[in-house]
């Protein structure tokens, strides 16, 4: 008995155990998976076919039932009238007049063809359509599904031969085993061989790639009963779920994810892993083939620790989703709901938590929410996440690559991995704004103002900074990198630094030098205009408004969208509220052209043609509801101590906490405390009486050995660290250590 007759005897799931195929290492403390022993494929032509054992054939069924529950609309509706229309275009040879099949274009429209025949096929099966059991929709079916299978479209895009396709095939095929008639047995197994030869390998890729390939290799191995192609299947769906070498494609061990090299992809390819990863693990749920204890750790920890820490209500940060950042609507995580509603199943020990972040991508804000600062080491990114707002600042080393062009996609990114800052209070601020953005003015970014933006090198390529780290401590912590550009054009360099001290950010910039003709700007912001601006200078408040333009004036404070923006030093300020027109297509060339206009607020900080050396330093305050609440904020609370080209260090008066980034070793002053190091490293000093807490990193990871010495109340204490070697995977992670005088 085959499982086409076993679907149609049994006609329900039975769930009974199946042995499994592949064995999973033991795992250490750390919630390691160990990469599990591949099983030999045994899918050799000239090997005798052994027939499906009973268990075998009941978890096919089991899975097979839930892929066709899942591909089923709730309501018959949704579909019949699509359906109509398509019955009434197809012609008889099985193909669409409005579809080319020649078309290879990146965007493909041949692949609408598959959308179409699966929606027929989904009319076909569901009992409430009134075209279930159809025959006249059962014979378009075939013959769609007979052209498809004699021309054999291809895209240009690889994505769509090796993945979108044979996912959508698969998909149409698993269905129709439930239709009042089956698709033909040489059809079908035309159709499965034609996907076999080229849909790809799950072993040739990495991340939410390798799970997208998978997953039509588990819908082949159910609908084949090929226990081989399903351990296959099931064994690259979830290897993902482990932490990986720094150099590796995956969840990274300060729990960041990479594709395409090392290159920050917690938006784009992470949710797409996830997605796949959560579907694999709902269809195989209460069977052998389910998710182990460890890979259920690193899948909720990557979702709860960094994913959904990633997003300020259902907005996603942009500087985290690569590419995608140049597609409408790509930063809308409003579906991941879809993956957490998965997750509760799948999680149900963690649901009350999956249960918090649905009600958050659902607009009911952040009132549980703790306040709370990560430096991920690894990644080279920082995340602020907290009741108020959330702050993320991506930068890029010689250990990492900058966001990647590709496929035509982001064709203005450049600049957006050199310290771009995304500041969120309602998550909005940036959303689709990006066919109207100054390129040249990332918000957080200090760069020349280049009459053509670089392109580079397509899928990304590795930063030039050799000191890019910071540290982190419950709701504080620092981020910075010794920036350095001398490629595609570019030649300048400057030290940057984030200061994260108690509901502030302390923005600091030092040494910026430049050869170039063009003049160097840092930007402070530039996102949706909020309808309420206004602004001061020598004490003078002013009230702005769409069409106000300031240029390099010396201003005190800025305040826009209940944000304050402080400037401690003199300075040359400009800010512009101006509405905007451009187009998707300018950024991404495989969208459309057609105008997008949009009202913009962009202020930043003008450091002339081939400063030298140059600074700047602002103070960006969340959450002030008006700007008379702007002339009472205490800015002498934050105290700079250093802005040098050799160290950067803010001093929190009120909170007794010191932070500091130094690029070569040295000393600060904080009125009777000097502390000195004898490297570069970054570091922070909360002192509470006699006591002194001691947090710090190495931004280079190469250090050995840091010496870290305190003088107080006449007093010297020295504390060295020289177990750095010993870090491994951790290097660049914050170490702790206490002092008392």
């Amino acid at each position: 008995m085959n499982l086409k007759q076993f679907i149609q005897l049994s006609g329900i799931a039975l769930f009974l155990t199946v042995t499994p195929a592949f064995v999973f290492a033991s795992c250490s403390d750390d919630n390691v998976v160990e990469e599990p022993v591949t099983p030999p494929d045994d899918d050799d032509d000239d090997k005798e076919e052994e027939k499906p054992d009973e268990a075998l054939l009941k978890t096919c069924q089991t899975i097979l039932e839930r892929i066709k529950n899942a591909n089923l609309p709730t309501n018959a509706s949704n579909v019949e009238k699509d359906v109509a229309k398509w019955m009434e275009q197809l012609r008889e040879d099985g193909s669409f007049p409005d579809i080319n099949y020649t078309d290879r274009a990146y965007s493909w429209i041949p692949g609408n063809h598959l959308t179409r025949v699966k929606q027929m096929a989904q009319a076909y099966v569901l009992n409430e359509s009134k075209y279930y059991g159809n025959e006249d929709l059962y014979q378009q079916i075939v013959q769609a599904l007979t052209y498809w299978n004699t021309v054999h479209p291809v895209c240009d895009n690889w994505y769509h031969n090796q993945i979108s396709a044979p996912q959508d095939m698969s998909t149409i095929l698993v269905l129709m085993r439930y239709g009042k008639t089956p698709v033909p047995e040489e059809l079908e197994d035309s159709i499965l061989l034609y996907m076999k030869q080229t849909g790809g390998d799950p072993e040739e890729q990495t991340g939410a790639n390798k799970t997208d390939v998978a997953l039509h290799w588990l819908y082949r191995g159910c609908l084949q009963t090929d226990k081989s192609v399903m351990d296959k299947a099931v064994l690259h769906s979830f290897m993902p779920l482990a932490y990986v070498a720094s150099n590796q494609e995956g969840v990274q061990y300060d729990l960041s994810y990479f594709q395409h090299g090392p290159q920050l992809y917690i938006g784009g390819y992470a949710p797409v892993m996830l997605s796949g990863v959560t579907q694999v693990a709902e269809y195989t749920a209460d069977t052998d083939y389910k998710l182990s204890p460890n890979q259920l750790n690193v899948l909720y920890k990557f979702i709860n620790d960094t994913y959904m820490k990633s997003i300020r209500g259902h907005v996603q940060f942009y500087n985290i989703v690569g590419r995608s950042v140049s597609r409408p609507g790509a930063l809308n995580c409003s579906s991941f709901t879809r993956t957490l509603e998965k997750m509760k199943k799948i999680d149900p020990a963690h649901s009350a938590e999956y249960d918090k972040h649905i009600a958050t991508l659902k607009g009911s804000g952040y009132g549980s929410v703790t306040d709370n600062f990560t430096h991920y080491y690894i990644g080279d990114w920082s995340l602020f996440q907290g009741k108020d707002y959330s702050v993320g600042v991506r930068m890029a080393s010689k250990r990492t690559r900058k966001c990647e062009n590709g496929n035509k996609e982001n064709l203005k990114g450049f600049f957006m991995s050199d310290g771009s800052m995304n500041l969120a209070l309602e998550g909005d601020e940036y959303f689709d704004i990006f066919p109207v953005w100054d390129w040249n003015r990332v918000p957080g970014v200090t760069n020349p103002q280049m009459a053509e933006i670089p392109l580079g090198k397509a899928w990304g390529e590795e930063g030039e900074s050799d000191f890019c780290g910071g540290l982190s401590v419950g709701a504080n912590g620092l981020s910075g990198f010794r920036f350095e550009g001398n490629t595609h054009g570019v030649s300048m360099s400057a030290n940057k630094a984030w200061f994260f001290l108690n509901g502030r950010i302390v923005c600091l910039g030092s040494g910026i030098t430049s050869t170039m003709a063009e003049p160097v700007n840092t930007t402070v912001d530039q996102c949706s205009f909020k309808g309420n601006l206004a602004y001061a200078a020598n004490g003078q408040e002013n009230t702005a408004s769409m069409g106000t333009e300031v240029t390099d004036e010396a201003l005190d404070w800025i305040w826009h969208g209940r944000v304050g923006y402080f400037f401690p030093e003199g300075q040359k300020v400009s800010l512009k509220a101006e509405k905007r027109s451009g187009n998707w297509y300018d950024i991404n060339n495989t969208k459309s052209k057609d105008p997008v206009e949009k009202e913009v607020c962009t202020i930043w900080l003008n450091h002339g043609t081939a400063p030298v050396d140059a600074t700047y330093s602002y103070i960006i305050v969340p959450g002030i509801d008006n700007a008379g609440a702007m002339k009472s904020y205490r800015t002498e609370d934050t105290e700079i101590l250093a802005n040098s080209a050799t160290v950067q260090a803010v001093h929190d008066v009120a909170n007794g906490m010191v932070q500091a980034l130094f690029y070569q070793k040295g000393s600060i002053e904080v009125g009777e405390m000097k502390i000195t190091v004898d490297h570069p490293c970054a570091l922070m000093l909360k002192k509470s009486g006699n006591n002194f807490e001691l947090y710090f990193a190495d931004p280079s990871h190469q250090l050995t050995s840091l010496t870290i010495t305190i003088e107080y109340n006449g007093k010297r204490q020295t504390y060295t660290y020289d177990a750095f070697g010993e870090d491994g995977a951790y290097k660049g992670m914050t170490h702790q250590a206490q002092l008392t005088f």
